[in-house]
């Protein structure tokens, strides 16, 4: 009695592994069938362009940031760079006051010479 008992829950578990093969071959196949592996491969592209299109979001979000971010280095840059500008629009009139009080001390040294070398031949 114990054995028919025993024998009636093994070939219960058998029956239950047997059918759990059995569907997992059928949705297997199922799975292999064209109109399935077509909405697969759908879904598939559908993820791509998703993930894509997240990408050109946060891209796009990342170059806004960057040129308010260049915008506020350019405004406090400005400045500077003005400053820079004028001390180098600045510059050939300095450079020419330098020059021209060199060639005047120059001249007066050419004279101050003369003068003396007229002195000396009196």
């Amino acid at each position: 009695e114990r054995r028919v008992a025993a024998d009636a829950e093994w070939s219960s578990i058998l029956a239950a592994e047997r059918s759990a093969r059995v569907e997992k071959a059928r949705l297997m196949q199922y799975v292999a069938t064209n109109p399935v592996r077509q909405l697969h491969s759908r879904m598939l592209q559908s993820n791509v362009l998703h993930e894509r299109q997240l990408q050109r979001t946060h891209k796009a979000r990342q170059d806004a940031q960057a040129r308010l971010s260049d915008d506020a280095r350019s405004r406090a840059a400005r400045p500077l760079l003005d400053a820079s500008f004028d001390r180098e629009e600045a510059r050939p009139a300095r450079d020419r006051a330098r020059n021209v009080a060199v060639a005047h001390h120059q001249l007066a040294d050419v004279a101050a010479k003369a003068a003396d070398a007229a002195r000396e031949r009196e």
